[in-house]
């Protein structure tokens, strides 16, 4: 997604009084930052992500996004750990989202956490 695009959610976000509006909007912005080379900030935006994230609440968004919100959040920032030159921080991320993605039980969410997760990747580099 388009930063720009990324941040008029970010505003339209801003406006709800409830969390999950505003968990999303991180993951989308850190999402595009991530895929734009702008580590530092994508970061950012998965670290609000993540402390906004309430299981009770959020994890029934899986089955309206087609995955657990802090599993993708988790891996997409495990990567931007990674690249930053965190791997045992990345590697801590990438196990608990996969770990959280067996919790929940829903197989989307597992197969995106090992689709995307640090330590599979790197299994298969080497």
């Amino acid at each position: 997604m388009p930063v720009n695009l990324a941040k008029h959610f970010l505003a339209l976000a801003a406006k709800e009084e409830t969390a999950a509006p505003s968990m999303i909007r991180h993951h989308i912005m850190g999402d595009s930052l991530l895929f734009r080379g702008n580590l530092t900030e994508a970061r950012a935006h998965f670290d609000q992500a993540v402390t906004l994230y309430a299981a009770s609440e959020h994890r029934p968004l899986a089955m309206r996004f087609g995955q657990d919100v802090r599993v993708a959040v988790l891996s997409f920032r495990s990567w931007t750990l990674w690249l930053l030159g965190y791997p045992d921080a990345a590697m801590a991320d990438a196990d608990r989202a996969l770990r959280d993605a067996r919790e929940i039980g829903h197989a989307a969410t597992l197969m995106f956490g090992l689709v995307l997760s640090v330590n599979f990747c790197l299994k298969l580099l080497g």
